[in-house]
């Protein structure tokens, strides 16, 4: 007997199994490797390809990525996307765009994306989550139910995504303190903040000094990722400075 058998499932079982059976005999097969052969199978046995799909990618997610995301929760800003990871990541995206069901596609990318460590590989996750959801609202009728529930989700994502953006525009920056943190969801009022940061008056009296944040930098990127106009975030932070609340004093 070959030494497969003891680790091998048969798959000549499939013809005579219940459906339930089925997709337990696939998953514990299933690998980047396996999956043609099994969407054949899967094809041949007349069963939902959106499962198959959808169980593809939890399974890859798990074995391939999970465990490295796992590591780099501790490692700011690092990627998982390299030579080795690269094609996988790839070949999960080309599972999600093949579910056909774009409702069930948007979700389980999401349930991925909230998986992955704060750094550009969530951002561009939930990127991706966005596009799907926006694929999924077009697709459907504003009469449909289905239609407000895109639109809720399509929402949810994006303060996900502009959060996690901003977070991550914080910590490339090395500006990710506790107060600045706490302002993420209010991304003008960090703006604001980020001017008030002691570098900036640090600089002006000693502009050849130790590597200070780019203020500006931040401050546009932030605006970006948060479709904010700066010229109307400059025009308050001049009323703020030359109007300010509290006069001085008469000595």
């Amino acid at each position: 007997m070959s030494s497969f058998a003891h680790t091998r499932l048969p798959f000549h079982l499939l013809f005579f199994t219940t459906s339930t059976s089925f997709w337990g005999i696939i998953s514990s097969e299933l690998s980047e490797e396996s999956f043609p052969t099994l969407l054949l199978i899967s094809k041949l046995m007349k069963v939902s390809l959106d499962t198959l799909y959808m169980t593809a990618v939890k399974h890859v997610f798990e074995k391939s990525l999970r465990p490295k995301a796992l590591k780099l929760k501790n490692n700011e800003c690092s990627s998982l996307i390299n030579k080795e990871t690269a094609k996988t990541v790839l070949t999960i995206q080309s599972y999600l765009q093949s579910i056909s069901n774009p409702e069930w596609a948007a979700a389980i990318a999401h349930r991925i994306a909230q998986e992955l460590p704060t750094g550009p590989d969530k951002i561009h996750a939930l990127k991706f989550c966005l596009h799907l959801a926006e694929k999924w609202k077009k697709n459907i009728s504003p009469k449909e139910e289905s239609f407000e529930r895109a639109e809720v989700l399509i929402k949810k994502l994006t303060v996900q995504y502009q959060r996690s953006a901003t977070e991550n525009v914080l910590i490339a920056h090395k500006l990710n303190t506790p107060e600045f943190l706490k302002q993420i969801g209010k991304p003008a009022t960090l703006i604001v903040s980020l001017y008030e940061h002691g570098s900036v008056e640090e600089r002006i009296r000693n502009p050849t000094g130790r590597d200070y944040p780019e203020i500006h930098t931040v401050a546009k990127q932030i605006s970006e990722v948060n479709n904010l106009s700066m010229n109307k975030i400059r025009d308050l932070l001049l009323d703020k400075w030359l109007c300010p609340n509290t006069l001085p004093q008469a000595s």
